[in-house]
C-alpha cells in the first residue's frame, strides 16, 4: 500500500503528472484510488494497493500521510499566462502564488516533475524513481 500525492503550483502540468502516475500503476495491473484531496479514511483503507491524490496547496501535516510526494514546477511566466488565458488571474498574483506554494513545499517532495523536461526519457526516470520508493 502506498499513498502517492501530487501538490503543488497551478497551471505547471499537476493534472499530467497526476494522471501518470495514476496510469503507470494501473498500467502494471494494480488496483489504484486516484482523487483530487483524498480524505484520511481513503488514505488508509486497504481496498486499493496504490492511492494517488491531487491539490495545490494544504497544510503541511497532510503530507505526513504519503509515502511520495511528487511536486510539478514549470517556468513561472508561462504558467502564469496559462493562469491568465484559462483562469482569467492576474500574471503577478499568479506568479506570486506560484512562488509561494513551491517554497512552501520544495523541501518536503521526493521528486520535483519539471514541466519543461517532460519526455519518454524524463518519464522512464520517474518510473524508475517510483520503483524504487
Amino acid at each position: 500500500m502506498t499513498n502517492i500525492l501530487v501538490v503543488g503550483t497551478h497551471q505547471c502540468g499537476s493534472t499530467r503528472l497526476f494522471n501518470l502516475v495514476r496510469m503507470i500503476y494501473e498500467k502494471k495491473g494494480m488496483k489504484v484510488l486516484a482523487k483530487w484531496n483524498l480524505n484520511p479514511q481513503e488514505l488508509q483503507s486497504t481496498q486499493y494497493e496504490i492511492k494517488v491524490g491531487k491539490i495545490h496547496n494544504i497544510n503541511l501535516e497532510y503530507l505526513n500521510d504519503f509515502d511520495i510526494v511528487l511536486l510539478p514546477l514549470r517556468n513561472i511566466i508561462d504558467a502564469s499566462v496559462s493562469a491568465k488565458i484559462r483562469l482569467k488571474k492576474k500574471y503577478q498574483s499568479s506568479c506570486l502564488e506560484n512562488i509561494e506554494i513551491f517554497n512552501k513545499f520544495k523541501n518536503r517532495s521526493h521528486f520535483i516533475f519539471k514541466y519543461e523536461d517532460y519526455s519518454v526519457s524524463y518519464i522512464k526516470s520517474l518510473c524508475f524513481f517510483l520503483n524504487q520508493s
